[in-house]
């Protein structure tokens, strides 16, 4: 991070001896460690030492100790946790994607730097100085590095002694443990872990304090399967009086389960965090009993126990849809007949039919191209960050339909709620445009409309006569049967272009189920990776199988939908005619044809 020019660097403090520079770091320290942090950079700004604007070096002070008291304060303590594993590091103040950083990493610190943090650290009183200075003589391998990491643990659970906030306690005692165990210190990690266990009766037995504080030092010290055990289960028990929340409940026998010792007591503490939320759904309503029943199912899940998982959904299917309180919010936006009008012109104004049915075949896709799709997902997350944190939940007939998990989950999700919302506006277009083919050629014949399709090579006879009759229920206005007919074309035009384009993936597939084919969902993801225009695969993935999209072919399939109107039985023919007509067609000695491969 750097600052607009030389001109706006900070004034630095006059030049002050070591042992003024003790004193004054001895003196900032405050009630909060935050307030400490802030006290001692502006006794020694860092941004004076980083760069200006036009990425040349700001100058450096004469005074090599104010230097090296705002790199040593530059670097903060960072706890991290995979699964169960935990460490700490001191991290830079600054530390950019490309990589760079300010500070530099500490093994990169110039030695005569490293000289003032050692010539402090035996001047310095204030336990929470004297600790920051022993941790990075410890990362810097300094010397006798073990040693340093003994004074660091030490100097740690003296600060946490010491402090007013609780936070700024465990933070610091839960370093000094980390320490202590990093070089294998069992007395000090013993010593680390009494004061945290200290810590937390003291939590419990004061009133209005809350339970946040009190799991966390529960999870560190479960987490770092401590020694003094008995008193940690102890401590355990106790909590689930001291704090009734059905959250903090949830937690502590999450805890329990993580220190259970045997398969029996491990499935008894599933049992009662899934009974948990099933008695909390039961007092509840609308969303929220919905709401408690999947997180029992999710309970279920994570141990494994289907069982369990029956006994909530049953008594989520039991829920009428009207409990959970959704409103529909709907928008409309006007658009003018002219510009209608010239939107549909390739397809209305084309001089035959058939040439009308290839121009709407490759109308779109009216899902919008992906790349413009991504950037305007990310353009309303930078507006709208609130919207990012809350995880999405899509319901279906009053039961949950997808709750993604992951970030790539919800970047899914985002990106085919745009889709979706763009197809659900330009549906109706393209159900005009349809329309159009007829009132300008009149109703085609079933046999001139087989004797066309079938000459495209994806196509039989006996694919184009379903085709046809799928086309001509459109026209005669069964947008239903149009629909119901034409879904499942899609999936046989797909399963011939996957044969046509890599056979091999396609007979393992059928081989490995005698008597069944592969479906949609698993064959679309071939197309894909095949090269298929990613803006068209997206429309006809979004349109067919995806569950954060429309998901048509899969719900027409499970007798989901009862009724659909014209655009959604339009947009599926037109997805089967792309199919046809502008998806790539490759073997192993033919190549696509340009003129095909323009057009998709």
């Amino acid at each position: 991070m750097g600052v607009d020019d030389s001109s706006q660097l900070l004034e630095l403090p006059p030049t002050r001896s070591l042992a003024q520079w003790a004193a004054s770091l001895d003196a900032a320290v405050d009630d909060a460690a935050y307030k400490t942090r802030r006290a001692i950079q502006a006794l020694a700004p860092l941004r004076a030492y980083e760069y200006t604007n036009d990425g040349e070096a700001a100058s450096e002070p004469e005074d090599s100790t104010t230097r090296a008291v705002a790199m040593a304060f530059g670097y903060h303590v960072e706890q991290h946790q995979t699964g169960r594993q935990r460490r700490v590091l001191l991290a830079p103040y600054h530390l950019a994607s490309g990589g760079e950083q300010y500070p530099p990493p500490i093994e990169a610190v110039p030695s005569e730097v490293v000289d003032v943090w050692v010539a402090l650290s035996k001047l310095v009183s204030a336990p929470y100085v004297a600790a920051h200075l022993a941790h990075l003589l410890f990362e810097r391998r300094y010397g006798n590095a073990r040693q340093w990491a003994l004074r660091a643990s030490d100097a740690y659970r003296a600060a946490a002694q010491q402090a007013t906030r609780v936070m700024d306690a465990i933070d610091s005692v839960s370093t000094a443990l980390r320490l202590a165990r990093a070089i294998g210190d069992e007395n000090r990690s013993c010593q680390a872990q009494q004061t945290m266990i200290d810590l937390a009766r003291s939590q419990m037995a004061t009133p209005e304090t809350n339970a946040g504080p009190v799991l966390r030092v529960f999870e560190i010290l479960v987490d770092e399967r401590p020694v003094l055990g008995s008193d940690l289960d102890d401590l355990l028990v106790a909590a689930h009086g001291r704090y009734p929340a059905t959250w903090a409940i949830d937690r502590l026998l999450a805890l329990q389960r993580n220190r259970a010792q045997s398969d029996g007591r491990r499935r008894e503490l599933d049992e009662a965090r899934f009974e948990l939320w099933l008695r909390e759904a039961a007092g509840a309503e609308g969303f929220m009993r919905g709401n408690h029943l999947q997180t029992a199912i999710r309970r279920a899940q994570k141990a494994h126990r289907p069982d369990l998982i029956a006994v909530a959904i049953a008594q989520l299917q039991e829920m009428n849809p009207d409990e959970l309180g959704f409103q529909r919010i709907s928008a409309s936006v006007h658009t003018g007949r002219e510009e209608i009008e010239q939107l549909i012109a390739p397809v209305a104004e084309a001089p035959s039919w058939q040439e009308a049915l290839e121009q709407f075949a490759a109308f779109g896709p009216l899902s919008g191209l992906v790349d413009d799709n991504r950037a305007t997902v990310a353009e309303h997350a930078r507006i709208f960050p609130l919207s990012q944190l809350m995880p999405p939940h899509l319901y279906r007939d009053g039961l949950p339909r997808l709750e993604p998990a992951t970030d790539e989950e919800r970047a899914e999700y985002h990106l085919s709620q745009q889709e979706g919302q763009r197809i659900a506006a330009m549906g109706p277009f393209a159900a005009m445009a349809l329309r159009r083919i007829v009132d300008r050629h009149g109703l085609p014949t079933e046999a001139a409309l087989v004797e066309y399709l079938a000459a495209q090579p994806l196509v039989d006879t006996g694919l184009a006569g379903a085709l046809a009759r799928s086309l001509l229920r459109y026209w005669v206005g069964d947008y239903e049967g149009a629909a119901f007919t034409a879904a499942p074309r899609i999936e046989r035009l797909v399963r011939n272009l996957v044969l046509t384009l890599n056979e091999p993936i396609y007979r393992l597939q059928a081989g490995q189920t005698p008597g069944k084919f592969p479906g949609l969902g698993t064959l679309l993801p071939i197309l894909r990776d095949q090269q298929m225009n990613l803006s068209w695969w997206r429309f006809i993935y979004t349109l067919c199988v995806n569950p954060a999209g429309f998901n048509l072919r899969s719900d027409i399939a499970h007798g989901a939908i009862n009724s659909l109107s014209d655009w959604p039985a339009a947009l599926l023919l037109q997805a089967a005619l792309h199919l046809t007509w502008y998806a790539p067609i490759a073997t192993q000695s033919d190549a696509v044809e340009s003129s095909r491969d323009e057009n998709s």
